[in-house]
């Protein structure tokens, strides 16, 4: 079943909203899990009616940015929401960034409104403000917001609770001054504008702010409706990804406003949290990356929660060995996974149900052509034009078409990895194949963190896997390291499962079953806890590439490297 097909076609990510709220006014929204507050379509289609008001009395004008440092919540969508209808810019800011973190994103969209949380659950956000307050004299307004309605403002901001304050937002609607230039900028937004600004994590270097137009995000949705089996008003979409990252915004929490569904929100992931959210909120549909679920299998009292309400479990952000589909199968009678990156929207392909653990393990999904095209390529041309399109089975970088396509990097022309013709290059490598009759995308590695050793490409997911049937592994993360005889070196770093014992030498014989060439020189049993982790929920790679320079460097000294 196609579950978009019901869905009208519209060419702006807020023109959903409003159709839902036109259509079925009393169907929920939104359910922030830990209030239990809930917000039907007509209340927050009007609630970001009356913060485009405020917006544009404080002087927003298209194209201008706004940032928000903020949790899933009511609130935060509404901002969001509003400022696509008036065609402003909505950038979502990381909680977790450190003050330093937060002034230099913010340095490179220079917003004129900034509004932050205060003194949360979350963390004490003070230090924030006093470096923001100092070196960003370029936001006009900063505004500080509490979740539960507590809490003083910082030193040099502005109540957001007050300005949002509903009774004083209503007053504006008495400004008819404010209410006419408030129809003539949302008259003037379509599918051309640019709407959202998301931060890549920044694996390898600076996060980079992708800038997101409404026909890309609406193509994405486009995809991403398709993810599951069942009609898209009965869904019940459980958001646990940050509203920084397209898997809290694009991806999820707008898809489900695309069709007409319902999402549950968290203010912050954690497993037990999630797994009640389920059993409470009988949530049925989960999108997450492979360690949230791990997560939440490794709670211990996991079996006991109710999860019955559950259809689809989806994730992406890294490869599933066979083991962890396996276990994603047992959750939920429909499972898939998808490619994308925050440069296309978020999703590219998508799974078409139901598919079988086998036939699923490997691939990424499967491209909508109806939406847009994805193709396998030889590198970008010196000349910016895309390099010849693969031989379906060979192995190439996967590329994006239009409208899966971002406007750019903001305030960064340099940055260049969309082709001359428009073709956006994910730096991601991997081939098409068949299976039975559609054609999906098979993925190989990220082309900067594939490994050279020994004249060969090494493609370090293949390897991890391997090292993940062993008994008693609970991740893996291979690495290459400079290496004098093979050009780098494979390093793995392996996190056992809670109470198990594993030793190096015995998992280096276990290794033995792979080509020589992709057998690690060394693996490092990690006694450190859990990995470090990106804020998305990912293996942190610069942190585990630091450890491993480190490790490499002792085994020089002793000779056993190189």
């Amino acid at each position: 079943m196609d579950a978009s097909a019901k869905i009208p076609q519209l060419g702006t990510a807020h023109a959903y909203l409003e159709h839902w709220a036109k259509n079925t006014p009393d169907k929920v929204a939104l359910v922030q899990h830990e209030t239990g507050l809930e917000t039907t379509y007509a209340q927050l289609n009007e609630l970001v009616d009356l913060y485009t008001l405020a917006l544009i009395k404080l002087g927003v004008a298209g194209g201008d940015r706004v940032a928000v440092m903020g949790q899933q919540s009511a609130q935060c969508l509404a901002v969001q929401y509003a400022c696509f209808k008036m065609g402003a810019i909505i950038c979502p800011i990381d909680v977790k960034l450190k003050p330093h973190e937060a002034v230099r994103n913010l340095d490179k969209i220079r917003p004129v409104v900034f509004i932050m949380l205060g003194d949360s659950y979350c963390k004490n956000f003070y230090s924030v403000n006093a470096a923001v307050t100092e070196k960003c004299p370029y936001i006009r307004h900063i505004f500080f917001h509490s979740l539960d309605g507590t809490g003083e403002a910082a030193p040099g901001t502005r109540d957001a609770d007050i300005l949002f304050d509903l009774n004083n937002l209503l007053s504006l609607r008495d400004d008819g001054d404010l209410a006419r230039k408030r129809n003539k900028v949302c008259h003037d937004v379509s599918e051309r504008n640019d709407a959202l600004i998301i931060f890549t994590t920044g694996t390898t270097g600076e996060p980079k702010p992708a800038l997101l137009g409404h026909k890309c995000i609406v193509a994405q949705m486009n995809i991403f409706m398709r993810a599951t089996t069942m009609p898209p008003q009965e869904m019940i979409r459980l958001c646990i990804l940050p509203c920084s990252h397209v898997g809290g915004t694009t991806m999820t929490v707008y898809t489900t406003i695309m069709g007409g569904g319902t999402n549950v929100l968290l203010y912050q992931f954690h497993p037990v949290s999630a797994l009640k959210a389920v059993e409470v909120r009988r949530a049925n549909f989960i999108g997450a990356v492979p360690t949230m679920y791990r997560m939440m299998w490794s709670v211990p009292d996991y079996d006991k929660f109710d999860l019955s309400s559950l259809d689809c479990v989806y994730y992406a952000g890294s490869m599933g060995d066979i083991d962890f589909l396996n276990r994603l199968a047992r959750m939920a009678p429909h499972f898939g996974t998808c490619l994308g990156m925050t440069e296309c929207g978020g999703a590219g392909t998508y799974t078409p149900m139901p598919i079988s653990v086998e036939t699923l393990h490997g691939q990424v999904g499967s491209a909508d052509e109806s939406v847009a095209e994805i193709s396998i390529r030889e590198p970008m041309l010196p000349d910016g034009r895309a390099g010849a399109e693969k031989a379906f089975g060979d192995e190439g970088e996967i590329c994006y078409h239009p409208p899966l396509v971002f406007s750019g990097y903001f305030g960064m022309p340099e940055e260049k990895i969309v082709s001359s013709e428009g073709i956006l290059y994910s730096g991601d490598m991997g081939y098409f194949k068949d299976t039975g009759g559609r054609k999906a995308v098979y993925y190989l590695a990220r082309k900067k963190f594939i490994i050279k050793s020994k004249g060969y490409n090494v493609f370090p997911d293949e390897v991890s896997a391997y090292i993940m049937r062993y008994p008693g592994v609970s991740l893996a993360e291979v690495l290459g390291v400079r290496h004098s005889t093979f050009d780098e070196g494979v390093l793995a770093f392996v996190l056992p499962e809670p109470g198990a014992s594993l030793d190096a030498d015995d998992l280096m014989r276990h290794c033995k079953g792979l080509v020589a060439y992709k057998r690690p020189s060394y693996i490092k049993i990690w006694d450190e806890g859990v990995f470090p982790m990106t804020n998305n929920g990912k293996p942190d790679k610069k942190v585990l590439a630091a450890k491993a320079e480190e490790i490499v460097s002792l085994l020089r000294g002793r000779g056993l490297w190189d």
